[in-house]
């Protein structure tokens, strides 16, 4: 069954609840259409933001199935922006996924877009980083020293950032798995630069809820029970 953790950020206030996704529809058909035409995938990320009196409310609507409810209860991550600095957080450990990571994203957003276009082409590009992450994953289990290809296929109509350090599919899944480790005992901030906007960093974490519960995942990266 399709479901939904949705937690409520006020501050330094976090308040986390469990929807049944097929109930929305009866309760809220109005969030049902935000969610679904906003999120194309069951592992994506949606965060709303709200400005109440002054202070922001966010909400955050993550999908999830039956089977991945143990790991919801003790996988902590979520990420964070640099702009400004990086501030530190009590009892969380900083991993950044910006461009100095082999886990950046290769894909930027090169146009001022109006705000409806802006979140269609935010969209495109977070595809595009999935798409591309997994391409990783299935390159490094034969060519761990190559890298994926950005000039064709999917990835021909999307600007590649000059920052991009190409690295190689044996990198990113090292990085990966790195940071998987990391999360099975700490609560862990991906820093990058979008956030509280949906960024490759949502991506990032449904990945690494996969690595909990999917088996084919796990045999391909070959994880230890």
């Amino acid at each position: 069954m399709r479901k939904l953790a949705r937690s409520l950020s006020e501050g330094d206030k976090v308040s986390k609840c469990i929807l049944d996704y097929n109930q929305i529809e009866q309760h809220h058909p109005e969030l049902k259409l935000l969610i679904d035409s906003l999120l194309e995938e069951e592992d994506m990320t949606l965060i709303i933001n709200h400005k109440v009196e002054g202070h922001v409310v966010q909400i955050r609507f993550d999908y999830y199935s039956d089977d991945e409810d143990e790991s919801m209860e003790e996988f902590t991550i979520k990420t964070a922006s640099m702009k400004g600095g990086i501030k530190s957080e009590l009892g969380w450990t900083d991993f950044r996924i910006d461009r100095k990571s082999p886990l950046g994203n290769p894909f930027e957003i090169t146009t001022k877009y109006p705000e409806l276009a802006a979140i269609a082409a935010r969209s495109k590009v977070i595809a595009a980083y999935k798409q591309w992450l997994w391409d990783n994953l299935k390159l490094a289990q034969k060519q761990p020293r190559a890298s994926v290809p950005l000039e064709t296929g999917a990835f021909a109509n999307i600007t590649v950032s000059y920052n991009f350090k190409h690295p190689s599919s044996g990198k990113v899944v090292s990085e990966l798995k790195r940071l998987y480790e990391l999360s099975k005992t700490r609560k862990v901030r991906l820093l990058c630069w979008c956030s509280p906007k949906s960024c490759h960093g949502d991506v990032i974490i449904s990945c690494l809820q996969s690595m909990r519960t999917n088996r084919e995942l796990r045999s391909l990266l070959n994880l230890r029970p």
